[in-house]
């Protein structure tokens, strides 16, 4: 346990530094870094390149030494004398997506908040590693380890950016990603991803929904020919239903679905705007024949979130159960394209989920293409770093929650002896309706008091991390 006078100079240190964390926190939140086009020295496109350049050049200007990986991601090192502890966190972004009451890269200051994309996650907590880093400096606490700062670039569309960090560099001795919920995330199931195929329904003329993979979709709509149908009768059926809304133009219905969104990891309580179009247009009378059998397999496949529909459905006694969410709906030339984004317990088989769920598209006229299968990670609950966080943990706050895992993927996966710890608040109760302020969501929102606390558990953690390993 950190002492009483070690404790109040840490506090002394994040109050008098209260303002310029939040800063830190706001300049680069009002960078759009979501990804784009590669660019020379830039693999994930101008957004993220920026938002790099802005977090080395802080981490310049508090006297840290840095590194740019080509634009792959960034470090900055507090140098030690053997060994190396890492804090990895990610600036790039989800697409925003719609519901906004603020601008989402205007790094609103409200209610004791900082709203905007980009907020929770993941850049308020490069900015509580980066002032950890700073305070155990001021502290002038001499460690065993280096401290190293990793910034992501690619954390959200695939984490190329860590695979290509570890190809050129040694890897830490232990690395705490800072991309959860604290005490501590000890294992996180496997990522699978594919694109059920199927042909355009015969009476629409264009269908999509959603904003990325890894968002259960908030919108989704689509163009229906409804010429010889009973139009009226479609348009007072859509009245009816909740959450739709239809406007009929000559033969033409345009009708777009509400959904609540939710982190494709954490689906309980969301509502599928994709599956819920595909349910009305059902049973609208809207899609016939075999385009009817598909369209219900496909609602069903949505509305559910543990893959039941695809025979998929599984789980095990580390991470739990497998977790499915069709989060984009788009159009391409051979036809309608479904994404699932798939989270699957540690012990199950990616390969094997690939060939259940394409026999089950293959039943409805579908076919299945896998894009990506990223197998999970698990270090026990009794490994000495973990119970180490935990108690650390439980000392400053008093919380008596056990180590977790989930279905979130974060860079813990990418690195040898890491586990993910904080900076949320388990307990954390968002000032908002289900489906807004959280990470992914519109209004997404960093709870500053919870960041600065989290300075104190990273120091604290660190100085006993630097005991142990």
């Amino acid at each position: 346990m950190l002492d009483q006078k070690l404790q109040e100079q840490i506090d002394s240190f994040v109050e008098k530094n209260r303002n310029q964390i939040v800063e830190t926190v706001r300049a680069l939140v009002q960078i759009d870094s979501l990804r784009g086009e590669p660019l020379p020295g830039a693999p994930y496109g101008a957004g993220p390149r920026r938002a790099l350049d802005r977090a080395l050049a802080i981490c310049k200007e508090q006297g840290l030494s840095v590194a740019d990986h080509e634009g792959y991601c960034g470090s900055a090192v507090l140098p030690g004398q053997e060994g190396e502890i890492a804090l990895a966190a990610h600036l790039d972004i989800v697409p925003v997506g719609e519901g906004w009451s603020v601008d989402p890269f205007s790094a609103t200051l409200r209610d004791g908040y900082i709203v905007g994309r980009g907020a929770r996650d993941n850049k308020g907590a490069f900015a509580a590693d980066l002032y950890a880093m700073l305070c155990l400096r001021e502290l002038g606490v001499p460690l065993r380890h280096s401290l190293r700062l990793i910034m992501g670039c690619n954390e959200e569309t695939g984490m190329k950016d860590m695979e290509y960090y570890l190809s050129k560099n040694k890897a830490p001795d232990f690395t705490l990603v800072t991309d959860c919920s604290f005490p501590v995330c000890h294992g996180e199931k496997g990522g699978f991803s594919g694109d059920i195929i199927f042909p355009k329904p015969a009476r629409v003329r264009r269908a999509g929904g959603g904003v990325a993979r890894n968002i259960v979709p908030a919108q989704a709509s689509a163009e229906v020919d409804c010429q010889g149908l009973d139009k009226e009768r479609i348009l007072a059926l859509a009245g009816e239903a909740e959450g739709i809304c239809a406007k009929m133009e000559g033969d033409t219905l345009t009708v777009s679905a509400e959904g609540i969104s939710f982190h494709a990891a954490f689906p309980e309580g969301s509502k599928n705007a994709i599956g819920h179009l595909l349910r009305f247009l059902c049973g609208a009378g809207l899609l016939e024949g075999e385009d009817f059998e598909r369209g219900r397999f496909l609602a069903d496949t949505l509305e559910h979130y543990y893959g039941e529909t695809l025979g998929i459905a599984c789980a095990d006694a580390q991470t739990g159960k497998l977790t499915c969410v069709g989060g984009l709906l788009f159009e391409e030339n051979d036809g309608l394209h479904l994404n699932l984004d798939i989270r699957y317990p540690v012990t199950a088989s990616g390969g094997e989920i690939g060939k259940k769920i394409a026999a089950a598209c293959k039943e409805h006229g579908c076919s299945f293409v896998v894009t990506k299968d990223d197998a999970g990670t698990y270090v026990p609950a009794e490994h000495p770093a973990v119970q180490t966080l935990c108690r650390v943990y439980r000392e400053l706050t008093g919380s008596e929650r056990a180590p977790y895992t989930m279905g979130g993927g974060t860079y813990a996966r990418k690195f040898p002896n890491a586990v993910a710890f904080g900076p949320g608040d388990p307990e954390e109760k968002l000032p908002y309706e289900p489906g807004r302020g959280d990470a992914h969501q519109p209004d997404e929102s960093q709870n500053i008091g919870i960041l600065l606390r989290s300075i104190k558990i990273y120091v604290a953690a660190i100085l006993e991390l630097d005991k142990i390993l």
